[in-house]
């Protein structure tokens, strides 16, 4: 069942509203290259991996679907933002992720 959810979470990702850039993004794009400065010699492919991982342990731990961070198809530069604005997000109440992600 949590495979099936993440699968479908993941179909909706292609389907999400575009991730804006906005302060917010910018800034939590900076906080993840600054706390991970290797992230980005990393190729978009393996980002993108991270991401997938992201997004489907968001919602194993009862993350709403359909998020606009969610989108597996952007630019790297775009994929740093999301992965960026999705471990802001799982860092605040409601979905708790593992520390280690």
């Amino acid at each position: 069942e949590l495979e099936a959810q993440a699968d479908e979470g993941l179909q909706h990702s292609s389907k999400s509203e575009a991730l804006e850039v906005t302060p917010v993004v910018a800034a939590a794009a900076a906080e993840l290259k600054d706390a991970c400065p290797w992230l980005v010699t990393q190729g978009v492919k393996r980002l993108r991996d991270r991401l997938r991982m992201l997004i489907t342990a968001w919602l194993s731990k009862g993350g709403a679907p359909n998020q606009k961070w969610f989108n597996l198809a952007a630019s790297k530069e775009m994929v740093l933002a999301e992965l960026g604005v999705g471990l802001h997000e799982a860092s605040g109440p409601g979905v708790v992720l593992t520390p280690k992600l």
